[in-house]
């Protein structure tokens, strides 16, 4: 029974959100103290329709050396990513937590190939419309060269340092810049698994993609992109020329300082662009060369690795990517919006789980909805006084604005139009008078006996 009703408070607290996009993820739980602390303040962004630009300054500070260096040089540690190996899927679940770590909606994207389940990984940040601009990567490596082959062998030197590597650590930079930003499209990073054995994690995408009628506009694939010295090859087709341009036209304008050489060939199907190609996307692959075999004497071999690349081209090849999003995405500024939670547990003595009902929705807000810790505040049996309830209603009230949104929940014992608290009670005209000058959004979950009356005269139903 408890399964099912964290279950629906789960499904109410998304309901709730499904409006706002997280923009911070904390990890905690019961033991570590909820009761009597703030917990989570939900920021989000609101956008507005004018359009706004990531500033040459902004691309020139926030952009990090470092972190591409400390990224590239964590996947390479793994020392192979060959999609059989258990290092692939341990690769897999670091890059997992780095999205996390930027605020993003991040999830699992699963497929089967050869009897094994695989993953892309998918990190989504919202914007207000529905057209989709995807910037990817593929995570996995192979070594094909060496006398002992990553098909012989999934636990040989794959180090993957230029391929592809430099690609995911762009695209977890880009990440992490843009997550700072609200747009009024829809950005997915997403890095895609088992593109050598032949693009089958980002097939498996655009295919689930196209058969969802999801309005992805294009995709730009970073596939080796350190190995040069300052110049990026931009492959397209002829349907995905205006990228190509676009991206020319914003290296120039940006002062980037990259030369961009746009290569038309639609044949060109060696990386995951290719899948998009095939579903009717338009697509693009940044590499620094259109023909690696003659570029990257170390690709696909153990020899692949940190010390042969160009991190300048990386960064530079970065920024190109965060600008030509952020013209295409048309990025907006951010207003702050936040989100307020009372949780309130009361046993009155003898009803077991009450305190641990506030303690699975204070997990539910922060795990799955990504509320940090400032804004939930939690009272537990002799700290769910009367008293301490209406304080917090009233400096949650006091301090939410008109988009915010304020969260009431209860667990405990309830009778006709009254809540039972610790010592006393609560009615539904006292709650009503505490709630009234709110300007924000309201949800109230009571979970008691008699629970409907409570809510009958909390303002209107329009309110919340």
């Amino acid at each position: 029974m408890r399964i099912k009703k964290l279950m629906i408070y789960f499904i109410l607290i998304l309901i709730c959100i499904s409006l706002f996009t997280p923009s911070k993820v904390v990890s905690n739980n019961a033991e570590q103290g909820y009761e009597g602390i703030l917990v989570s303040n939900y920021s989000q962004s609101k956008f507005s329709p004018q359009e706004y630009s990531i500033s040459n300054e902004d691309l020139n500070i926030n952009v990090s050396e470092s972190n591409l260096i400390a990224n590239v040089q964590t996947l390479q540690d793994f020392d192979t990513r060959y999609v059989f190996s258990e290092n692939c899927s341990m690769s897999a679940e670091w890059l997992y937590n780095k999205f996390s770590e930027y605020n993003l909606w991040t999830e699992y994207d699963y497929f089967e190939y050869e009897n094994h389940r695989l993953k892309n990984i998918v990190a989504t940040l919202n914007g207000t419309s529905d057209n989709i601009y995807i910037l990817s990567a593929h995570y996995d490596s192979i070594n094909s060269k060496d006398e002992i082959k990553s098909t012989d062998d999934p636990n040989i030197s794959a180090p993957g340092a230029d391929d592809d590597a430099s690609g995911v650590a762009a695209v977890l930079e880009s990440a992490r810049i843009m997550s700072n930003y609200g747009f009024n499209a829809t950005i997915k990073f997403v890095l895609f698994s088992a593109e050598e054995q032949g693009l089958i994690g980002s097939r498996h995408y655009a295919e689930k993609m196209k058969s969802n009628n999801e309005k992805i506009i294009c995709d730009i694939q970073l596939d080796m992109i350190g190995y040069g010295n300052s110049s990026i090859d931009v492959v397209t087709n002829h349907e995905s020329e205006w990228m190509a341009e676009t991206m020319e036209n914003v290296s120039f304008d940006y002062g980037i300082g990259l030369s961009v050489n746009r290569v038309v060939n639609p044949d060109f199907k060696y990386s995951d662009h290719g899948s998009f190609w095939d579903n009717g996307y338009s697509a693009v692959c940044l590499i620094e060369n259109a023909t690696p075999w003659n570029s990257n004497p170390y690709f696909h071999s153990k020899n692949d690795t940190i010390d042969k690349l160009n991190f300048t081209l990386i960064k530079k090849t970065t920024q190109l990517c965060i600008a030509t999003l952020s013209k295409f995405a048309n990025v907006s500024p951010l207003e702050s919006v936040n989100k307020y939670a009372l949780l309130v547990g009361s046993s009155g003595g003898n009803l077991d789980y009450t305190d641990d009902d506030v303690y699975d929705m204070c997990d539910v807000l922060i795990n799955n909805c990504y509320f940090a810790t400032e804004n939930i505040k939690v009272l537990i049996d002799a700290n769910a006084t009367k008293e301490n309830i209406k304080n917090n209603i009233t400096a949650f009230v006091s301090k939410a604005k008109k988009d915010d949104t304020v969260i009431f929940f209860f667990s405990g014992h309830g009778y006709n139009h009254h809540i039972s608290v610790y010592g006393s009670a609560i009615s539904d005209d006292e709650l009503n008078l505490w709630f009234n000058d709110t300007k924000s959004n309201l949800v109230i979950i009571i979970d008691s006996c008699h629970s409907g009356y409570m809510v009958e005269n909390i303002k209107s139903a329009s309110d919340y």
